[in-house]
């Protein structure tokens, strides 16, 4: 342990040396500047058309343009049922027991490490790498001689060429080899599975949305309210009253008028379209993630055969 605890930078006065500095524009006091200036990512107003401009910028040969594509992963985590089956997949892993033995015997200083809380987030952050194309991650010692490690911001390095990028999207940088304790977990250019997620979280994202305007429409009432055609204070107090009385929709009009509304002609039907199209992705979503969707989106229809998960 003490010869691991060497490479890791230790000295005898404890810390570490040539850690990257990961912040933001603001200056804290008695920190150096940064190595990474960190942004707030872009998570809302994506779609399809973005997210074809993203992968094309990604699979750039010259310069591999990831931010955007990032952006959009962190974004696609905000889907309740991504995040369910993710959460379930990262529990599995970091569920599993590790032991490490010397000559046939457990060394309980490295297990004591490999029972810690951040060696179990290491377990989690390197699984993502699967997800993301790449993982990057320092390992240090903190002031108490107990081993830690900051995970790199993805949007900051590229896995093509090597470099550490002081701002996302800079096409050159600091070549990570002259930071010391990095550990590298996945591809150059590979873009992850959550590239293969995002167009059925997007289709669903949209399904919902008109999901939720065709319940405002047709799940709320229309109150309608008629006047004289000369009567201006009628016209007048009615509207009024309509304002006081909530936010649904108000159909105002004169006697001698009408209107029609010109419904679905099965809103069941069109409310059963919208519910069947959303778990079909998210069928397609549970199958990408965890291999099957048996135990994840069983209906009351299902067998007890169904929720048997075989050993």
């Amino acid at each position: 342990m003490k010869k691991f605890k060497k490479r890791l930078g230790y000295k005898p006065n404890g810390g570490s040396s040539n850690k990257i500095v990961q912040g933001g524009f603001r200056k804290v006091e008695g920190n150096r500047p940064p190595d990474v200036f960190l942004q707030m990512p872009e998570l809302f107003m994506c779609n399809m058309k973005d997210y074809m401009k993203s992968v094309r910028s990604a699979k750039s040969v010259d310069f591999s343009y990831r931010v955007k594509l990032f952006d959009m992963y962190e974004s696609a985590q905000l889907d309740l049922h991504l995040s369910g089956v993710l959460d379930k997949r990262l529990r599995g892993v970091t569920q599993i027991p590790i032991e490490f033995q010397r000559d046939g015997k457990p060394d309980e200083d490295i297990c004591r490490q490999l029972r810690s809380p951040w060696f179990k987030q290491l377990r989690r952050d390197l699984v993502m790498s699967k997800f993301y194309g790449f993982t990057l991650v320092q390992f240090y010692l903190d002031d108490d001689d107990n081993i830690r490690y900051d995970l790199i911001d993805r949007k900051h390095y590229d896995p093509v060429f090597h470099k550490l990028l002081k701002h996302q999207g800079d096409q050159d940088g600091i070549d990570i080899e002259e930071f010391d304790n990095i550990l590298f977990v996945g591809t150059e250019r590979g873009l992850g599975i959550f590239a293969e997620l995002l167009p059925a979280v997007l289709y669903k994202r949209g399904d919902m949305s008109d999901w939720a305007k065709f319940c405002n429409i047709f799940g709320m009432p229309i109150r309608e309210y008629t006047y004289d055609a000369g009567d201006e204070d009628a016209r007048k107090k009615i509207i009024a009253d309509a304002r006081s009385q909530g936010s649904n929709a108000v159909y105002i009009h004169p006697n001698e008028s009408e209107m029609k509304l010109i419904e679905a002609g099965n809103k069941t039907g069109s409310s059963d379209l919208y519910q069947n199209f959303a778990e079909y992705w998210d069928s397609k979503i549970s199958i990408r993630v965890l291999g099957n969707t048996l135990t994840t989106d069983t209906k009351d229809t299902g067998t007890q055969a169904l929720g048997t998960v075989p050993k």
